[in-house]
């Protein structure tokens, strides 16, 4: 059965329900439209909107740019659970090779772009939005042996630490989803940037610096060979023993001023006793 237009563009609304079901119906349903738009026609997203939105009613290859803006603006969206259905729809609509990685990267810089102006929840929406787009390409396995762009997202999003304090657990937890997405030689390269993110005194490590830390020597005992990559940037080989425990009292008095929202530092503190792996669905704190 052909889908109309006024269906394709009702199935975005959907994305953001807070129901599981409804996202993935929806995500399917815009999925398969575009699957099925003709591959002649836009080259670029400039009219897309227009073309769309007020055109005659059929479908052409304009909607497929029009898709790809729709779901990268939808993840700086705070309605409902949008985040997570625009991030998983972009996640399939990557994998298309009608889209260029660069027009991707390109689209997901644009739509987040931080203006002089911008302040407060939109300059969060915009951030998440940004990280959220990266991660779904990351994620959908076009970068896979592509070392130049993996390495140019790698440093997009590790540039967000110095942007505010409030992000950098969400960065930290990217970098280490980067990090353990592709070949033991790209990794190597990357994680030889995150030497200045630590302090040598461990006492002065703040919350995401020893989640991180400790994300990054779980890699290390996954993969070995990436052994002399991760003792060059951190400070102790062990982060956490019975003897360093006491030094990050601080750190972990401040990872408790979110209650009752975890910080996710005590999932990789939780899970040197009790086993974690980082794309395990089920976390120490929640077992």
């Amino acid at each position: 059965m052909t889908t109309s237009k006024s269906d394709f563009l009702a199935f975005f609304w959907d994305l953001a329900s807070e129901e599981q079901e409804k996202r993935l119906l929806s995500a399917k349903n815009i999925i398969r439209y575009v699957e099925n738009l003709p591959t002649s026609g836009s080259s670029s997203p400039s009219s897309s909107d227009e073309a769309t939105e007020n055109g005659d009613g059929k479908a052409s290859a304009d909607d497929a740019f029009y898709t790809l803006k729709r779901l990268v603006r939808g993840l700086s969206s705070s309605r409902e659970a949008a985040r997570q259905g625009f991030a998983s729809c972009l996640c399939e609509l990557a994998k298309m090779p009608r889209f260029t990685v660069k027009q991707i990267v390109d689209m997901i810089e644009d739509q987040t772009k931080l203006a002089s102006a911008t302040k407060g929840s939109e300059e969060r929406d915009l951030m998440f939005g940004k990280l959220f787009g990266y991660m779904s390409l990351v994620r959908s396995g076009r970068l896979d042996g592509d070392a130049a762009v993996v390495e140019d997202i790698f440093s997009k999003v590790l540039d967000l630490m110095s942007s505010k304090t409030w992000v950098r657990e969400l960065v930290g937890e990217c970098l280490l989803v980067i990090l353990q997405s592709f070949d033991v030689s790209i990794t190597a390269s990357l994680i030889s940037k995150l030497g200045d993110l630590f302090p040598e005194t461990l006492s002065l490590f703040e919350p995401w610096q020893l989640m991180l830390g400790l994300g990054l020597e779980q890699l290390r005992e996954h993969s070995p060979a990436l052994a002399s990559a991760v003792n060059a940037v951190l400070p102790e080989r062990h982060l956490l023993t019975v003897e360093t425990f006491p030094s990050y009292e601080a750190a972990l008095l401040a990872s408790t001023f979110g209650f009752p929202k975890i910080h996710r530092v005590w999932d990789f503190i939780l899970g040197q006793i009790f086993g974690f792996d980082m794309n395990s669905r089920t976390l120490p704190s929640q077992r």
